[in-house]
């Protein structure tokens, strides 16, 4: 639904002329032809698919400066989003202090750096927004921020989140089942000692575990 700018009444949304006073209403919007993505009538590209409209001059692509910019920016958004929504927003500076004093840093400069070539290479044409970027890079700023937080935070972190189920952020079906269990269990760091095999279990638990698994006594 909109309103006539006129006469002020409510219309359905496809009208092209009002009702009630006949005055020819103004789109606020339109939608590109080829992905319908709703842009704003002044729009000289797509926001979803980066189309040039027409009658609009084109503009050159963004320089890689420009794109890392906005990658930069989109990591910040959610890098602030993971804190608040997971971690203690009220160490959000302490997180920030950890993130500019560790070796993440540098790899996290080339990182970007990469992104932006590979947006340059794929959408030539698509603004560099910092908004577009988040909603594109999501699901890469989520592993990065995994790798962040659980290898350079684990002193800050409520429950210490082991190293190794990092080698399971592709989402590849893993290769050994058995082992990334064991990694996501992350048994050698707890308090109580764990046995795998009764020929390491000392006699005395071994003695135990088979009265009270392998043999119970009844009632």
């Amino acid at each position: 639904m909109k309103k006539c700018h006129a006469c002020h009444q409510t219309l359905p949304a496809g009208a092209r002329f009002c009702a009630y006073c006949g005055t020819e209403l103004i789109a606020e919007t339109f939608l590109c032809p080829h992905c319908q993505t709703e842009n704003e009538l002044d729009a000289a590209f797509c926001t979803g698919c980066g189309t040039a409209f027409q009658g609009q001059a084109p503009q050159s692509p963004p320089s890689l400066d420009e794109l890392e910019h906005a990658i930069a920016q989109a990591f910040v958004m959610a890098f602030r989003e993971r804190i608040e929504s997971e971690l203690d927003p009220k160490r959000y500076d302490e997180y920030v202090d950890r993130f500019y004093g560790s070796e993440f840093r540098e790899g996290f400069e080339a990182r970007v750096r990469q992104l932006a070539q590979d947006w340059q290479a794929r959408h030539p044409t698509l603004p560099p927004k910092p908004e577009t970027a988040a909603e594109r890079l999501a699901l890469t700023f989520d592993g990065m921020l995994d790798h962040f937080f659980i290898t350079q935070c684990q002193d800050m972190a409520e429950v210490a989140l082991p190293t190794a189920i990092l080698n399971y952020e592709s989402g590849r079906p893993p290769s050994n089942l058995g082992r990334m269990v064991l990694d996501y269990l992350d048994l050698e760091n707890e308090p109580e000692p764990t046995y795998f095999n009764l020929v390491a279990m000392p006699l005395e638990k071994l003695k135990n575990a088979t009265r009270s698994f392998f043999f119970p006594e009844k009632g």
